[in-house]
């Protein structure tokens, strides 16, 4: 019996808002499985539906999906995998309770999402951080903590936007504050400054069996390049992508422990050189991301990796 596999993005007429989505949906539909498009923003959890659309494999190797909506029963599914745009608290609970198999766990979802609870989850492997909504605290460590140059940040934000780097020097530093943290109602991140920042980071993905912490390997890395003069090295914000033939042992040893801490099956790290109080070069932890995002789906062959592995491993 073929498997049933719904893939949950917003539906649109056009596209899909998951840049990964077409080669998930042909990993599966190339190995049998019947698979849906799931649209979360109709999910009734008290019905336990949702409005799904049909996916099947065409012609040249395509998927054609169907523009007639149907109702699917979410327990139905043997796979839910989340590629939406959906970052709530109360949605992640209640999709956590519905008896499938997710990838990823709705909870660890939020949790990669909300950069407040790195702090918690990965102590000595990110940047000096704090959490404030106190406009005097994140003044405080600018100038104590973090040696006048520091990056704020939303705690939900994604792809280089609502983060900004700040210094004494700046005149406008504390309009900065006071835009992020909505007048002190909200809290933001605070970090020392990456010192390497201005070369660029390195996207990693991980991929393992959350029951087997051992089962954790990278399955691909690359290096994101800023462009001239920029300290955001992410693609939409313009920049590059550098292949690499290989990762240094501690990034390796530092992706791998924090894979088996995110409670993610497939997770895809953000990492950066930074300088250790001695002077040291070592590698730090950036971002944490549920959705494997390879620089907008350029790397199909090892999104195939992620289904087979749900296949022939996690099922």
């Amino acid at each position: 019996m073929s498997k049933k596999i719904a893939l949950m993005d917003r539906f649109k007429e056009n596209f899909t808002e998951g840049d990964n989505f077409k080669h998930y949906a042909l990993g599966f539909l190339e190995r049998g499985c019947n698979v849906v498009q799931l649209d979360p923003y109709t999910i009734n959890f008290e019905e336990g539906t949702a409005n799904v659309y049909g996916l099947v494999l065409g012609e040249n190797n395509v998927f054609v999906r169907s523009n007639k909506k149907n109702v699917g029963e979410l327990e139905s599914y043997d796979v839910i995998m989340d590629l939406s745009d959906v970052v709530d608290f109360n949605f992640a609970v209640n999709l956590d309770k519905v008896n499938t198999l997710h990838m990823n766990p709705p909870m660890a979802t939020y949790n990669s999402a909300d950069k407040k609870t790195y702090i918690r989850n990965y102590p000595g492997v990110i940047p000096k951080t704090i959490v404030s909504s106190e406009i005097s605290e994140l003044e405080e460590a600018l100038y104590d903590e973090f040696g006048g140059e520091m990056i704020v940040k939303n705690p939900f934000g994604s792809c280089g936007r609502d983060i900004e780097k700040i210094d004494i020097h700046d005149p406008n530093y504390r309009k900065i504050l006071e835009d992020l943290t909505n007048g002190e109602k909200k809290k933001i991140i605070a970090q020392k400054f990456i010192t390497f920042a201005y070369e660029g980071g390195k996207r990693v993905a991980v991929l393992g069996d959350i029951k087997r912490p051992e089962s954790y390997k990278i399955i691909h890395f690359y290096k994101r390049k800023p462009s001239k003069g920029n300290w955001k090295d992410n693609l939409s914000q313009g920049g590059k992508v550098i292949e690499l033939d290989s990762l240094r042992e501690d990034e390796i040893e530092l992706c791998l422990n924090v894979a088996r801490k995110s409670g993610l099956y497939a997770v895809g790290l953000d990492i950066m050189d930074d300088s250790d109080e001695g002077g040291k070069r070592v590698s730090r932890l950036v971002e944490t991301n549920a959705v494997l995002a390879l620089a907008f789906g350029r790397y199909p062959e090892k999104l195939k990796k992620v289904t087979d592995f749900i296949l022939e491993e996690l099922m």
